[in-house]
């Protein structure tokens, strides 16, 4: 590991190699003083090779996809007109530019439906049919 490795050659002799899977540094090893000041100064110079974890991004659920448009769809067929079919990317905030007409948005798994500023998302009749069309609402509220 070059992490280890280099925290060995910039004063910190026992600094272990990680453990597997992933799980890290042992630093109760005997000899580690993590407060040390030749610890912090290896740390400083190795950190660019510590190994970062990037949660990967998941793609938009295909499930979450059938949801939302039968959700859409049964609210358009009970009054809610104008409602969009989900998109996989959230439209800009509401009120900003390129989104006139939209009040609220409402995301699940990847996918968006801007609900028209028309369409008073935050009422009850709003909650009761989407409720009763499969989803509670939710989302991000603008």
């Amino acid at each position: 590991m070059s992490f280890a490795r280099c925290m060995r050659s910039h004063g910190v002799p026992s600094f272990p190699d990680p453990t597997p899977n992933g799980g890290g540094f042992n630093l109760a090893t005997p000899g580690i003083k993590p407060s040390s000041p030749a610890f912090k100064a290896a740390q400083t110079a190795c950190q660019d090779l510590l190994p970062v974890k990037h949660v990967p991004s998941e793609p938009p659920s295909a499930q979450a996809y059938a949801r939302l448009v039968h959700w859409a769809k049964c609210m358009r067929a009970h009054g809610i007109s104008g409602l969009p079919d989900p998109k996989p990317d959230p439209p800009p905030a509401p009120g900003s530019s390129g989104t006139v007409g939209i009040g609220t948005l409402m995301g699940d798994g990847g996918y968006w439906v801007g609900i028209p500023a028309t369409v008073d998302a935050h009422s009850p009749a709003f909650a009761r049919l989407s409720t009763a069309c499969g989803e509670s609402p939710g989302g991000h509220h603008g």
